[in-house]
């Protein structure tokens, strides 16, 4: 791709502007749709069949996107997939018919699978491979001041109001931010697509590929923590260990600080140094060791939960980091298909986590078990972590 370092610079800052808005809108709602759905009297088996059912249509459909792309092009794409979004907030807020709801809630879930999808392929269009890791690193440092922000303000709005209508409300002004953003944006592009697959056929592809292959199970269980970290783990803190939303909301914040101070210097570490093997590993035994260390945490003392979310959260930095910049490294540029393969690891972990929720829900009411069995599932992580071949 022939084009200006400085356009590209440009192009990508109002892309990272415009997922700011975006993440802040699946930030502060990711915080609150457990209880949302609790408050609408569904249990948490009712729960994690919504969670199972949006990530298998995302699943079903991420394959389809590049048909779609070719169609309309990826700008009039994105932007439709925003109007749809917003319009999910409104059905959510507006109309109080349960199976409405339902619906609404569903689609605004599968949206947020394949924006995200979306605006991955426009950061990989205008990334030079060598700064890969800085890009990410950045990007995700972006991100994750939105996922530091929204309990915070989930909170002060759930202890003042004690309702999420005000919450849904501030997501739809920012979706609405970051589609005005995106269409004053020069972001059309014309990327390569392949004849499509059926998702078997994209799978034996990846199969194929080892580097990515190996890399996929590790993204998969990141985005699997990250289902728990969003479904399960305030239910917890309030209703078993008795915080407060808004000391939920501190926690979550003080806890996002890894994420803010290491995702740059840790993209730039593995561009210029150690590559990202040494460090994902690293963060998979953190985040294992630290979210056993869970259980053994069964009161309200705040400082002793801000230590170790903070410990599991440094862990997540550094495999969060790694792994994207490590798929984008052995990712052959503008090749779509093998990024939205990659891509099914996200709601392949939203199925996973709910799916473990379930069953464990039908064996006993506590939470603990869920957060054994994700840290024996980190550890095996190790096992694909140790056969990938480095980048540096």
């Amino acid at each position: 791709m022939k084009t200006n370092g400085k356009k590209i610079n440009i192009k990508i800052t109002l892309i990272f502007i415009a997922m700011f808005f975006f993440s802040l809108n699946v930030a502060i709602t990711g915080y609150v749709n457990s209880s949302f759905i609790e408050s609408l009297g569904w249990s948490n088996t009712v729960m994690s069949s919504i969670y199972i059912l949006s990530s298998i249509i995302a699943l079903i459909i991420l394959p389809k996107t590049e048909s779609m792309i070719k169609s309309i092009g990826n700008k009039k794409f994105i932007l439709t997939l925003l109007i749809g979004s917003a319009l999910s907030l409104l059905g959510i807020i507006t109309i109080k018919q349960t199976s409405i709801q339902l619906i609404s809630f569903l689609l605004f879930l599968v949206l947020n699978f394949l924006i995200i999808f979306n605006i991955d392929i426009l950061i990989e269009y205008f990334s030079q491979k060598k700064d890969i890791g800085k890009i990410r690193g950045s990007f995700f440092t972006i991100v994750n001041i939105t996922w530091a922000i929204a309990p915070l303000v989930a909170g002060m709005v759930l202890d003042a109001y004690g309702q999420n209508t005000i919450i849904y409300f501030i997501a739809i002004v920012c979706v609405l931010i970051s589609f005005f953003i995106l269409r004053i944006s020069p972001i059309a592009i014309k990327p390569k697509i392949k004849k499509n697959n059926s998702l078997r056929g994209m799978y034996t592809n990846l199969i194929k590929n080892n580097d990515l292959k190996n890399v996929f199970p590790i993204s998969m269980m990141l985005h699997f923590i990250y289902a728990i970290s969003l479904i399960y783990i305030p239910l917890h803190l309030h209703l078993v260990i008795g915080l407060s939303w808004i000391e939920i909301g501190s926690l979550i914040f003080i806890s996002n600080i890894p994420f803010l101070v290491l995702g740059y210097p840790i993209g730039y570490i593995a561009d210029n140094y150690i590559g990202e093997k040494e460090i994902m590993i690293s963060g998979l035994i953190i985040s294992a060791l630290s979210m056993i260390g869970f259980i053994f945490i069964n009161n309200d003392n705040f400082i002793a939960w801000v230590i170790i979310f903070l410990v599991s959260r440094v862990g997540l930095s550094l495999i969060e980091t790694t792994t994207e910049s490590y798929i984008f490294k052995k990712i052959k540029h503008n090749d779509i298909e093998m990024l939205s393969i990659e891509r099914t690891a996200i709601p392949l972990g939203y199925i996973l986590a709910p799916f473990i929720g379930f069953c464990v829900s039908l064996l006993t009411n506590s939470y603990i078990p869920i957060f054994i069995i994700t840290g024996l599932l980190l550890s095996l992580s190790i096992y694909p972590a140790l056969k990938l071949k480095d980048t540096k």
